[in-house]
């Protein structure tokens, strides 16, 4: 750890996505390595939305990858929400 408490990562990338009937309508992918590093807590990563649709579910998914731990990196699927718009 450094001096200020916060464990570094080599990689923190957060994913997300819209979806409708389980197709991937819009999708964004950020990288927050720096921000994470820096310990900055101010991160947003929303997808895009559709308007003048129903059904649509958020997913998502976070990739984590600890510096120095002996390890790559991971996938973590976040779960999905309940359809909204409907």
């Amino acid at each position: 750890m450094d001096g200020g408490g916060w464990r570094k990562v080599d990689a923190f990338i957060v994913e997300t996505r819209l979806e409708r009937d389980g197709l991937v309508i819009t999708s964004r992918r950020c990288n927050f390595t720096k921000a994470v590093n820096a310990g900055d807590t101010n991160a947003d990563c929303a997808s895009p939305y559709a308007l003048g649709r129903t059904h649509y579910t958020g997913d998502g998914r976070i990739y984590v990858d600890i510096d120095d731990d002996g390890r790559g990196g991971t996938w973590y699927d976040l779960e999905g929400s309940k359809p909204i718009g409907s």
